[in-house]
């Protein structure tokens, strides 16, 4: 199975990138910053987030893997310290069906059922420490029920439409970011970094924070444009009626009432003819109340049977819309 693994975590990185239980990653760079394609890779396609307004850190793990197992204390220590736009989530993969799947659904149904904080390193534990598999609905039903928690509830919301449906989006994203290994790191749809790729897990998470730096100018950025962009639209919508207007008001028949010249009232009878009406070619007109009106060219000979309509006046009727 080719994967991206994260190397394990040595004790004495732990407390050289540790001080005082704060993760210091600045400290993981001497010179420059990480570089695209060495350190960390952006997406060919932006993938979905969770909350656009917020900044979106995933963690891509597997319950089987030693490398997430020996990660998990590290990051989840980093996560709880995150500031308050950037919002984290575990996202369990799926090489392949077996086990994969059976663990994509136990990861799911502890969150379904809030046991996240209580039983998620348990599971670790249990897998890599007391060696459990955990590759089949028994055993894994055994070890919830050991650990005080209804074998039937859990075993049933495993089986549930929302947590298979989860489990589907969790491919999807898997595959969207292109994971070939965990863990590995996600963040807001558009770049992932791993410890292979960083050199370690202290620079995966440097890493991840310049990262998180550059996504938030991105959100800034997309923000003001958005803005600029619904401005043009508001125009354009507004021109593409206006044109409408004028194109159509070219065009309309006998069927437009009409008014008369001396006043902005809509009289009662339509044109009985089509002659007198005729629409003039050419852009409309604008009145002083903003009303579009179309000035069109009475006859000389030729005058509509109603007289209310077009009665002869000093000024050419309009047809009014």
């Amino acid at each position: 199975m080719n994967r991206r693994e994260f190397t394990t975590l040595s004790a004495g990185a732990v407390i050289g990138a540790t001080i005082g239980g704060l993760w210091l990653p600045g400290t993981a760079w001497a010179q420059g910053g990480p570089v695209e394609g060495k350190d960390y890779v952006k997406l060919p396609q932006r993938q979905p987030t969770q909350d656009p307004k917020k900044i979106e850190v995933v963690e891509f793990f597997w319950y089987g893997c030693p490398h997430c197992y020996t990660f998990e204390p590290v990051l989840d220590a980093w996560q709880k310290k995150l500031p308050a736009d950037v919002t984290f989530r575990r996202l369990p993969v799926a090489f392949r069906e077996v086990p994969f799947v059976l663990h994509q659904k136990l990861y799911f149904a502890l969150e379904a059922m809030g046991l996240v904080e209580q039983l998620h390193r348990k599971v670790f534990s249990a897998m890599h420490v007391e060696h459990l598999k955990l590759d089949t609905p028994e055993a894994v039903g055994d070890f919830v029920a050991k650990n005080g928690v209804d074998r039937v509830k859990f075993l049933d919301t495993m089986n549930s439409f929302s947590v298979q449906a989860k489990a589907r989006q969790a491919a999807a994203l898997s595959a969207g970011y292109k994971i070939d290994g965990t863990p590995a790191i996600g963040i807001n749809g558009s770049y992932y970094t791993s410890g292979s790729l960083a050199g370690g897990n202290d620079r995966a998470l440097a890493v991840t924070e310049y990262l998180m730096a550059q996504a938030r100018k991105g959100v800034c950025v997309e923000g003001r444009v958005a803005a600029q962009w619904v401005r043009r639209d508001a125009i354009g919508l507004r021109l593409a009626v206006q044109h409408a207007l004028e194109s159509a008001a070219r065009f309309m028949p006998i069927h437009l009432r009409c008014a008369s010249s001396l006043s902005n009232r809509w009289p009662g009878p339509r044109c009985l003819r089509w002659p007198c009406c005729a629409p003039r070619p050419g852009p409309s007109a604008a009145t002083a109340t903003g009303r579009w009106r179309l000035r069109p060219i009475p006859p000389a000979s030729t005058k509509c049977a109603s007289s209310t309509c077009c009665r002869a006046t000093s000024r050419s009727p309009r047809a009014a819309f």
